[in-house]
Parts: structure tokens; C-alpha cells; sequence
């Protein structure tokens, strides 16, 4: 879902989600986050959602060029439903979809719905 403009906020910085869970989020960032920490999640500047910081490990992006960031995973908050939010993430993720990406409807397509 890297075109649906999601991220986990930390003040100025943002961070593109690489993962979205009903649990929680995944995404990288340059810097370690300790556990514990709260972030802020953030769609499109639409929902603002606190999340906490599980765990930040150390992991090679790009083997070429010897780059390093921390894959960091956070959980919801206890007020938030991640239910909610996932299906909210999909409906964007869908949105922003380009007509020429959506799937064609064909006869083939037609009948396999019709048995």
C-alpha cells in the first residue's frame, strides 16, 4: 500500500507504513525508537491514532549500498479499533487505485460468478 500517503507521525518526521494489521503497524525509520514510546499515526491528515512502540530492530534495506534502518512495530492503543482502522487503510488503498489498475470485467469473469 505504498501510494496510500499512510504514515506513523513523530513530531516533523513521518514514516511510510510497510505493514497494517488489526494489531498494529510496522514501518522503518531512520533513527532507534525505544518500546514504550507513543506515536501518533496519521492518514492522509484525516485520523490521528496513538500508537505504542513494541519493538525497534536494526535491519538492511539495501545490500548495495550497505543502508541500515529499524523496522519498528507498534500496537494500537486500548481506545482504538484496529478493525476499524484497517478497513478504513483498505478503503483508501482502493480509492487511490488508478482506473487502468483495476481489475477487467470480462465474460470469463461474468460466468465464474454466475456458478
Amino acid at each position: 500500500m505504498a501510494d496510500s500517503k499512510i504514515y506513523a507521525q513523530m513530531g516533523p518526521q513521518a514514516f511510510p507504513i510497510l505493514q497494517l494489521s488489526i494489531e498494529g503497524i510496522t514501518f522503518y525509520s531512520d533513527s532507534y525508537i525505544a518500546p514504550r514510546t507513543k506515536l501518533l499515526m496519521s492518514a492522509k491528515g484525516m485520523i490521528a491514532l496513538e500508537v505504542e512502540v513494541v519493538s525497534s530492530e536494526i535491519e538492511e534495506t539495501d545490500s548495495n549500498l550497505l543502508e541500515f534502518k529499524y523496522r519498528v512495530k507498534a500496537k494500537f492503543g486500548n481506545h482504538v479499533n484496529g478493525y476499524q482502522v484497517y478497513v478504513l487503510a483498505r478503503e483508501m488503498h482502493m480509492h487511490n487505485k488508478k482506473p487502468q489498475d483495476a481489475p477487467k470485467l470480462t465474460l470469463e469473469t461474468l460466468e465464474s460468478m454466475e456458478a
